[in-house]
């Protein structure tokens, strides 16, 4: 069944504005505007005979709103009380180069109260981490550049891993990896005694205010990485 919520928008900015404004040679938007944000099943379709690879394609201009288009997905559950390592690799062949697309974990939906974290990445060498609590969206760590990341279309795409770390200086907070290199630690300060058991894990991707569904579309690939060395 679909949920709709209202978060903060998550593209990247290289300019300063107070709403969405297009000007030529920028895809961005201002991070702190509003979009919609729809869990679905329906967009993130399993490719038959490999179970750990899952393709949005999408071209409806329903998806294009003045403030973005969040879609969300859940894929597996968090069986153990402890956190189970996600490691993803993901390949944005079309879409908006600036808007975000990742992976989304400890969701939970008890009492109706909506609760999760995301990481995203983008086509231009950014990430960031949020936090999407009582239909309001925030972000953890605020769009980042780094040199981990391969930008544009790079074929085999980017691979992201979150784990928690248990001991050390570093204990209860997690881990983000960005192709196997360590990129940062962080914890979620309105949640720091995280439940582990039955959160859900899934996939997301956000579709910009300015894709041109006359011509394009957007399209990613995404394949859970299981069991793989780093």
């Amino acid at each position: 069944m679909k949920q709709y919520f209202v978060l903060c928008a998550v593209l990247v900015l290289s300019f300063s504005c107070e709403m969405p404004v297009k000007t030529s040679g920028n895809n961005g938007y201002e991070s702190s505007s509003t979009g919609q944000i729809e869990k679905t099943e329906d967009l993130f379709v399993r490719q038959g005979g490999e179970e750990n690879k899952y393709i949005l394609d999408v071209n409806d201009k329903k998806y294009i709103k003045e403030n973005g288009y969040t879609v969300w997905t859940e894929i597996g559950v968090n069986a153990s009380s402890s956190f189970e390592k996600i490691s993803c690799s993901m390949n944005k062949e079309y879409g908006d180069t600036d808007a975000g697309y990742g992976i989304i974990f400890l969701f939970s939906d008890e009492e109706n109260k909506e609760y999760l974290l995301t990481v995203l990445i983008n086509n231009k060498q950014k990430y960031c981490i949020g936090r999407l609590k009582d239909s309001s969206f925030s972000l953890i760590h605020n769009w980042t550049q780094t040199e981990s990341l391969a930008g544009g279309n790079t074929g085999n795409g980017n691979k992201i891993s979150v784990e928690y770390v248990t001991e050390g200086s570093h204990k209860d907070k997690f881990l983000l990896k960005i192709n196997g290199k360590e990129e940062t630690y962080f914890s979620d300060s309105e949640n720091m005694r995280p439940v582990f058991k039955n959160t859900k894990w899934g996939y997301a991707a956000v579709i910009s205010p300015f894709e041109n569904f006359n011509t394009s579309r957007v399209r990613i690939t995404y394949r859970k990485q299981d069991g793989e060395s780093e």
